[in-house]
Parts: structure tokens; C-alpha cells; sequence
């Protein structure tokens, strides 16, 4: 991991770089390491499983477009997971739909 950004998984800013320039692979690979734990936090908050399928759907499809102007100082798990709960602040959570 580089010294100067401990917040980051090792090789997370190489990564979006490569999304940036257009990289599938790259995008896939962020795509594998963060789609499952943003979905699991995201039912933790007791949002419904659909409407995350959907927000991560849309959050992820806006990384592909953004990353070029993505903040390589905040870890991409974290800035992927405020996006999503963005995404979702007009849906209820799933307690709620009972």
C-alpha cells in the first residue's frame, strides 16, 4: 500500500485510473471487489433488495462515466456506498413496505 494513502485497498487508485482510460477489466475488478459489501451494507440499513439491485445498477453505471473527476483521496468503497444511499433516500426501507 503507498505510504502517502492508507485509506485506499492496494492498488484501488491504479484501478480507477484504468477505468478512466476506459479499462472493462478494471472496471469489472472494482465492480467484484465492491459490489457485494455495498449491498450488504445497504440491507444492514434495511433498505429493500430491489431497490439496491437498482441504486447499484445506476451508481455503478455513473463510476464508469465519473471516474475521470472521481476524488482519489476517498476510498472508492466509501464514495460507490455515499452514492448508492443517495440513490436511495426516496425508497423505503424494507421494514417499512410490511
Amino acid at each position: 500500500m503507498d505510504v502517502n494513502d492508507d485509506r485506499q485497498a492496494p492498488g484501488e487508485r491504479e484501478l480507477v485510473a484504468a477505468v478512466a482510460r476506459g479499462d472493462q477489466q478494471a472496471f469489472a475488478e472494482l465492480f467484484d471487489r465492491h459490489a457485494a459489501p455495498a449491498q450488504r451494507m445497504l440491507l444492514r440499513l434495511g433498505y429493500a433488495e430491489t431497490a439496491i439491485d437498482s441504486a447499484l445498477h445506476e451508481v455503478f453505471l455513473e463510476f464508469w462515466r465519473a471516474a475521470p473527476r472521481m476524488n482519489p483521496a476517498v476510498p472508492v468503497g466509501a464514495q460507490l456506498l455515499a452514492l448508492a444511499v443517495l440513490q436511495l433516500r426516496g425508497s423505503a426501507p424494507a421494514d417499512a413496505a410490511a
